[in-house]
């Protein structure tokens, strides 16, 4: 069920439609994110299996972290931070949505470590 805030519910309907708009956008991405997300692991593995080293892994790891704290900025603005104008003035909040992508791909990284 879509969660639609209150300022939105009392507000007119064109408010009501953009916001269902940006929902389904924020959907659309969830899904990119995803298909993205088997691209890079397909990607790490063929790596791993040409180099047979921890050095490629390494690489893929950095090459993704810099990728998300680049690109961090542009998923808040896209996602949520667009419906939520109180998360988005505050910073502790971007630093935890950048250090959240970090974690994500430290625990990508090791799971392509060899067992």
């Amino acid at each position: 069920m879509l969660l639609v805030p209150q300022h939105v519910l009392k507000g007119h309907y064109t408010f009501r439609a953009l916001y269902n708009a940006l929902t389904l956008f924020r959907g659309l991405l969830l899904l990119l994110s995803i298909l993205a997300l088997r691209r890079f692991l397909l990607l790490s593995q063929i790596l791993w299996n040409v180099f047979n080293n921890s050095l490629a892994v390494v690489v893929v790891f950095f090459l993704c972290c810099w990728q998300h704290l680049q690109h961090s900025s542009l998923a808040q603005l896209l996602g949520a931070f667009v419906l939520n104008p109180a998360i988005a003035s505050g910073r502790r909040r971007v630093l935890v949505v950048r250090y959240n992508h970090l974690v994500h791909d430290l625990l990508l990284f090791l799971l392509l470590l060899p067992r």
